[in-house]
């Protein structure tokens, strides 16, 4: 770049960034309006304001961006799109607010006007009650017929019901279905009234109805099939036409295709389509430049507003003032040409008995229905008649069932065959469709039933005196004056009121104002019994873990979409991956920004760190750490009342258990602001990809050499997409004693709904680029990766040390980590440190207590190769002195089983559960002797559980090779319980 367009660019964004900072200015004084409720002149001034500020912002973008070089430009283009998207929700939040305060604040001056009451101030209440009171907006339905009202319709219905914040999806859902009929009520047909059926719904709706090439291919079709006009005295026609004409056109103009791109192809059909003494008039007048459709619409429709004028006054008194394209057609008053080619200097009059030509004939038998001769829709999809009327008027003339014309036969006929049935008829005489138009009414008809009961009311008439009311002459002192009133005391009233004009003369300040809402009062009776009841049923449905096809992977139509969008959204930048959060539909753009709860939850925070300075300290060192490593980054707005998107708030959560990472910060995304949603309510989670616990189990005890390895901070390895960053800020202090910034995640974060879900989708993503070159491990990999956690077995160990250093090679080329190696071998635990691969006990001396290893919740002894329970913490838990119902069923849950080496221990405690039930015992009553005996037998049995150990491996006492293996299962059953057991 040479010295003068560098100097430009300079100027250009020093010139942009006032800008920016102006526009930003204007933002921020635009919320703190809005939260304050300010009245809507000031917020429309500041609207104007950013609007204008925008627009300068705007040119210099498009200046600095023609002016930078080609490597910088992506980033300027995300930048960009950053303030775009912030100038966009606050222009529809702050036009959203305008009108949302100036209906109420009509309705206000109009309905808390008193009635049967003189005002004091004869002009306020005459501006009071000239107040005009505008109708209520109701929702137009939508068929689905005409596609191209789809994008006029969902605007008029997300602005009044999509965008509205005090609905919740279901509520949404039901209007929706409520607006909806014929075509587009079958689109979505079957989805139940669930929040998640909701967006469903309108992605339905969307793909089918709102997509811009069906909408255009709509309005290109009927424009080149325009119903041609024979005679230039035919007003209504005329009308028709040119309305037909403009409307199709301003349909293409909203989807940005204007005239210009089509006019070649549009013009000659339009000139077929005029009356041909017009064509020849636009030639004439026309004839020495090219031709466009506007050129020719606007001479058409002074053609047309010149012929209704005309008519208005060559009319009779008394008739209609203006033609009506939906009366019945009369004889034309117009003066028409002479048939002997006079031109228009000659009138006769309308003659009734006047063949028509074989092009109008032809004319009216495309444009009306052959069944009830309407000219709003084809005849193949006429819905007037009955299918049999209708059928019968096909075979009575001799036409085709599919396309309805005379001349053709429906075996040999290629229009499309039926949209609803696939038969080969059309639409329009389709007895399943009728018959299911008529179940859809009648079953409309049954929950349209209302039942009506009689009641009786009596009213009474008293002729006497008037009543005293408690009132009082009081003088009443505002800021700027002050006032003799009457007041009127209502001791069953809980506030008090006062007339405007008295509140203007006083000067009072206005304040909040309560919404009126129409609540329903509803005994509720909160039963903990019932909740601990579902919780038992659950329990011991915990039974079917791997009975039951309950885990099994399945990918529902959602699913697919959501992989589908990662697959379009993931990338490899810089030696790592990116990923997108998977956004509900629009919820990126109305998400709140949780600041309010965040920053509170802080504050929290700095206030236990001050009582515990080396929490603080450890919870610095991890911060730090992130900053380092470049899990987060500081926002680059200059103050806090700047920063957008979403504040998480976050806590500590210390686990004594963990050899490494003792301290683990947790983001809470489900954190919101009353009336709000959370992050984790504006994602989908993500369908899942895990694969079965229980197989991987026994997958994991088939191998005589197994080892484990988890990813180091797995998550924080994969990048945040850079829209997406905003929406995982938080607050941080590096001095307890300073004000707080804000930093963002640039990586996935635990504790986001998806997280789990991106992990291991990006793992699978990963894992494809192998296939080829590590095939068995490839394999493995698909089937032993949990979350973060590697469990895998092998036969021999120079396989597993082959298998472990290509799980390195291909999780180091994601920039990920596999550690803390894990093995029954030693052997393979020798070869491992040769190779300087980091296992579980690395820094680790010898005289050290080495904790259990934990895979799956199961407790491995990797040097005995034993699978045990380890009791300590259930130990601990029953070492208080509670006896109850309760107690108990808390102590069965806390003993993770899958795999059932416990099963003969926990069965007693089950059936002690089964004898509390039949003898109805309270939850919290303490047990009868004869139980308390049993429970006092079962807790001193349970210090012996850790002597229940089983081998990892399936033949771990077999040293021989086997040829085959043969299963032995025995089961047995009593009143209480049932068992069964395997044996190899």
């Amino acid at each position: 770049m040479d010295a003068a367009n560098q100097a430009l660019l300079e100027r250009a964004k020093r010139a942009r960034s006032v800008s920016r900072s102006l526009v930003t200015k204007q933002i921020n004084k635009l919320e703190n309006e809005i939260n304050n409720s300010a009245d809507k002149t000031t917020v429309h001034e500041i609207y104007v304001q950013l609007i204008s500020k925008y627009e300068e912002l705007s040119t210099l973008d498009k200046e600095v961006e023609s002016l930078i070089n080609i490597e910088s430009l992506e980033d300027e283009i995300l930048t960009r799109e950053e303030y775009r998207d912030k100038f966009i929700i606050w222009k529809i939040r702050a036009e959203r607010y305008i009108g949302t305060v100036s209906s109420i604040t009509f309705q206000n001056s109009v309905e808390n006007q008193p009635q049967n009451v003189t005002p004091l101030n004869n002009t306020v209440s005459s501006v009071l009650t000239n107040q005009p009171r505008l109708p209520k907006l109701t929702l137009e339905s939508f068929s689905g017929k005409d596609i191209s009202s789809f994008p006029s319709f969902w605007a008029r219905f997300k602005s009044a019901v999509d965008d509205n914040s005090n609905l919740n999806d279901v509520d949404k859902f039901s209007y929706l279905k409520s607006v909806v009929t014929s075509d587009a009520e079958l689109a979505i047909r079957g989805l139940t009234l669930t929040p998640e059926n909701y967006a469903k719904a309108v992605k339905i709706l969307e793909d089918r109805f709102g997509r811009k090439e069906l909408i255009v291919d709509y309005h290109m079709n009927r424009l080149l099939n325009l119903s041609p006009v024979r005679k230039s005295f035919d007003v209504i026609a005329l009308r028709k036409l040119y309305d037909q004409l403009e409307i199709n056109i301003r349909g293409l103009e909203s989807l940005e295709i204007f005239p210009d791109s089509y006019s070649c192809l549009l013009f000659p059909i339009i000139m077929k389509a005029i009356p041909p003494d017009l064509a020849l008039e636009y030639n004439k007048k026309h004839n020495e430049k090219q031709s466009l459709v506007t050129d020719l619409t606007t001479y058409l429709r002074g053609e047309v507003e010149s012929r209704e004028r005309t008519e208005i006054l060559l009319k009779p008194h008394g008739s209609h003032s203006y033609p009506n394209k939906y009366s019945e057609r009369a004889p034309p008053i117009y003066p028409q040409p002479n048939r002997k080619g006079q031109g228009h200097s000659r009138f006769y009059p309308y003659k009734s008995g006047v063949r028509a030509s074989a092009n109008e004939l032809l004319s009216a038998a495309v444009s009306n229905c052959l069944f009830c001769s309407e000219d709003t829709h084809a005849s193949d999809m006429c819905e007037n008649l009955c299918v049999q009327e209708k059928r019968a008027k096909l075979i009575k003339e001799g036409r085709c069932f599919l396309c309805c014309y005379t001349c053709c036969h429906v075996k040999k006929c290629k229009k499309e065959v039926c949209s609803y049935c696939k038969g080969r008829h059309a639409r329009a005489i389709c007895f399943k469709l009728e018959n299911s138009l008529k179940q859809n009414s009648h079953i409309d008809l049954e929950k349209g039933k209302v039942d009506v009961k009689p009641t009786s009311s009596n009213s009474v008439l008293h002729n006497r005196g008037g009543v005293l009311l408690q009132c009082v002459k009081a003088e009443v002192i505002g800021h700027i004056s002050s006032d003799k009133i009457f007041c009127l005391f209502d001791n069953g009233s809980e506030k008090s009121f006062i007339k405007k004009n008295v509140s203007r003369r006083l000067g009072l300040k206005k304040g909040k104002c309560d919404e009126q809402s129409d609540c329903t009062s509803v005994h509720l009776i909160h039963s903990e019994e019932e909740s601990i009841s579902a919780e038992l049923r659950r329990f011991w449905e915990i039974e079917s873990l791997g009975i039951r096809d309950n885990d099994s992977v399945s990918l529902g139509n959602g699913d697919e979409e959501i992989l589908s969008e990662f697959d379009k959204s993931v990338c490899f930048v810089d030696g790592r991956y990116r990923v997108s959060l998977p956004w509900k539909p629009g919820m990126r753009e109305v998400l709140q920004n949780n600041k309010t709860v965040a920053r509170k939850r802080f504050e929290g925070l700095v206030r236990r760190f001050k009582c515990d300075h080396e929490l603080f300290c450890e919870y610095k060192d991890v911060i730090d750490n992130y900053v380092r490593e470049g899990i987060v980054e500081r926002t680059s707005c200059d103050s806090l009342s700047d920063s957008q998107g979403f504040y998480l708030p976050h806590h500590a959560v210390i686990r004594s258990d963990k050899t490494t990472s003792r301290l683990r910060i947790v983001f809470d995304g489900s954190a919101h602001e009353d009336g709000h949603s959370s992050l984790n309510q504006s994602l989908y989670t993500g369908p899942n990809l895990h694969p079965n616990m229980l197989q991987l189990l026994l997958r994991f005890r088939k191998n005589p050499v197994a080892f484990t390895a988890d990813v180091k901070s797995a998550f924080l390895q994969i990048e945040l997409d850079l829209r997406d960053r905003e929406f995982t800020s938080f607050f941080w202090t590096d001095n307890l004693n300073n004000n707080p910034y804000v930093l963002n995640f640039t990586r996935v974060l635990f504790g986001l709904r998806p997280s789990p879900y991106l992990l291991a989708a990006t793992l699978k993503h990963h894992f494809k680029k192998y296939k080829e070159q590590y095939p068995h491990t490839f394999d493995l990999l698909n089937s032993s990766i949990y979350v973060d956690d590697f469990i895998c077995g092998r036969n021999d160990v120079p396989d597993a040390l082959r298998t472990t250093l290509e799980c390195l090679q291909i999780f180091s080329d994601a920039s990920m980590l596999l550690r803390k190696w894990r093995t029954n071998s030693k052997q393979l635990d020798l070869l491992w440190q040769q190779e300087g691969v980091e296992t579980e006990f690395s820094e680790t001396s010898a005289t050290d207590l080495k904790p259990p290893i934990k895979v799956l919740g199961l407790a491995w002894d990797s040097e005995k190769d034993l699978i045990y329970f380890d009791p300590k913490d259930l130990l601990k838990f029953m070492s208080r002195k509670t006896k109850s119902k309760r107690f108990i069923l808390s102590v069965v849950g806390r003993i993770f089983d899958p795999i059932g080496i416990l099963g003969p221990f926990v069965i007693k405690l089950k059936c002690l559960l089964q004898d509390l039930w039949t003898l109805g015992v309270d939850w919290d009553s303490e047990l009868p002797p004869k139980l308390r005996h049993k429970w006092q037998q079962w807790s001193s049995e349970a210090e012996g559980l850790t002597e229940i150990k089983i081998p990892r491996f399936y033949l771990g006492d077999v040293d021989q090779e086997l040829s085959s293996v043969d299963i032995h299962c025995f089961s047995d059953a009593s009143k209480s319980a049932y068992g069964t057991i395997l044996y190899l």
